[in-house]
């Protein structure tokens, strides 16, 4: 039901309100308002696709909601955002609990790469994991340091981008949009 919404509109965050708006392409109908006490972690999921899709039309890209449409058949691809110079297949994981483990990382590189050879795409194209941010999709891990400034390993992230030596055919990025 969120999905479908969510296509109709456009999203609108209101993090001191705790609620996000839909303003409806259809300027003759009223703003829908999604509080986040009723927003279950699926619910999250779609909102962050949403936002992701927004962010890369703001660039200047043509997005295709594969996941609001096809919700957990998308063959691990939720968007598709194009321009003149290359495409990017987008995974978006909004974490809110869990971090991303090398099985979850694996899962994602498999059914990504899987419907991507199935797609029409370039070298210079990009299979891009999307983010609100490290700590919270990542484990970290302190290094050892001689200095007062703490430094951080991310184990996981490393081991996504490690996987760029794999892929003879798309560049795999981690992208950061928090949310």
């Amino acid at each position: 039901m969120l999905a479908k919404i969510l296509k109709s509109g456009y999203l609108r965050h209101y993090p001191d309100q705790e609620i996000f708006q839909i303003k409806p392409f259809d300027d003759n109908k009223n703003c829908i308002d999604i509080p986040y006490r009723l927003l279950t972690n699926s619910d999250w999921g779609y909102l962050y696709e949403k936002h992701v899709g927004q962010y890369f039309e703001n660039l200047g890209y043509v997005v295709d909601y594969n996941g609001l449409s096809k919700g957990f058949l998308d063959g691990g691809i939720d968007l598709i955002a194009k321009n003149e110079q290359h495409i990017y297949f987008i995974q978006c994981k909004y974490q809110k609990k869990n971090k991303l483990t090398k099985s979850k990382i694996e899962n994602i590189l498999y059914k990504g790469s899987n419907k991507i050879s199935k797609m029409k795409n370039s070298r210079s194209d990009v299979f891009a994991l999307v983010i609100p941010d490290k700590d919270t999709a990542f484990r970290k891990v302190k290094t050892k340091s001689n200095t007062l400034i703490q430094k951080y390993k991310y184990p996981m992230y490393d081991y996504f981008l490690s996987k760029n030596s794999t892929q003879s055919q798309i560049k795999l990025e981690i992208i950061e949009i928090p949310m």
